[in-house]
């Protein structure tokens, strides 16, 4: 939309006005236009909403060619003589990108100097020198502006280097310093496993609660882990590594380092869903204590010592069978 101009015409889509300035340079009659306008949906659409239903007349053309189409057929004229400058000043320059307009301006400029040196040369007395000195201030003008133009490529020369030179710097420590890929689960050394076991994304996978069918078929995974260790065909899977995780050995060393034998052996039948009657009963008390702690009969020293990893908050993990 024009937002310097408020009538009917210069309201419409920037399309519509745009095809509009075109039928009126190639000469359209009002009535013709009109017609045409009147019958665009965007026109029709814009009418109904704004005007009340009131169409286009040739009064509403005619106010527009005062205004809006006469400030187009000016900026279509700066178009041409812009793109008629660029033409000349690069056919002058051998160029065959286009350059900035300020350079194409000077670069006029200087060609106009150049044919006004003629007329100085034929103009004899007074009126001569005249336009000599004239010529000459305008012309050390011109000089001061050429040396700022190179300056200015200086400059840019300059940057474009830094940037060069910070690009291949990029490039030469990315290679120096490309960090080393994961290596493969066989190649892990037991305390790189733990750590990783460790990790809270993982130890939280590892202590979740599995169902009967979940632990059978864990089972299951497990009994084939021996032969993975030699196994280089592949690294492992995600499920084999939590698998190997769950491992009664390896959970009291990831997870219960720090109680007693017996207590790991609870937490460990626990998580694999093989609890006797004795571990429901001792969890049946530890959670019954826990209760009353949290009532406040009970002080929090008197809870179940089971040591928390500081890398996590999760606590220890059981199976909904178990339940």
């Amino acid at each position: 939309m024009n937002t310097s101009r408020h009538g009917k015409i210069a309201r419409l889509p920037k399309a519509v006005r745009e095809e509009l300035n075109r039928r009126l340079a190639d000469g359209a009659t009002g009535r013709s236009l009109v017609e045409w306008l009147n019958a665009q949906p965007e026109v029709q659409a814009l009418i109904d909403s704004e005007f009340a239903g009131h169409p286009i007349r040739e009064q509403n053309l005619s106010q527009w060619k005062s205004g809006g189409y006469r400030d187009w057929l000016h900026q279509q004229e700066a178009l041409e003589l812009m793109a008629s400058l660029h033409e000349s000043t690069g056919e002058l320059a051998g160029e065959k990108t286009r350059p900035p307009m300020s350079e194409v301006l000077a670069g006029w400029l200087a060609a106009r100097y150049s044919v006004a040196t003629r007329e100085i040369a034929e103009t004899g007395g007074e009126e001569g020198w005249k336009l000599l000195r004239q010529m000459c201030a305008d012309v050390a003008k011109l000089r001061r502006m050429d040396q700022q133009a190179e300056r200015l490529a200086l400059e840019r020369e300059r940057i474009q280097l830094q940037r060069d030179e910070l690009e291949l710097e990029r490039e030469r420590f990315d290679a120096e310093y490309q960090p080393e890929p994961d290596p493969w689960w066989q190649d892990c050394s037991l305390q790189e496993r733990i750590a990783w076991a460790r990790l809270p994304q993982n130890l939280e996978r590892i202590c979740e609660e599995t169902t009967e069918e979940e632990a059978v078929e864990e089972d299951h995974l497990r009994d084939r882990l021996k032969d993975r260790e030699q196994d280089r065909s592949s690294d492992w899977s995600d499920a084999e590594r939590i698998a190997w995780a769950r491992l009664p050995e390896n959970l009291r060393k990831i997870y219960y380092a720090g109680l007693t034998r017996e207590e790991q052996d609870r937490y460990v039948r626990r998580i694999l869903n093989h609890e006797t009657e004795e571990d429901r009963a001792y969890f049946a008390r530890v959670e019954g204590t826990r209760e009353e702690a949290a009532s406040g009969t009970t002080p929090a020293s008197a809870l179940d010592p089971t040591p928390r990893p500081e890398t996590t908050t999760a606590g220890p993990p059981q199976s909904k069978g178990a339940r």
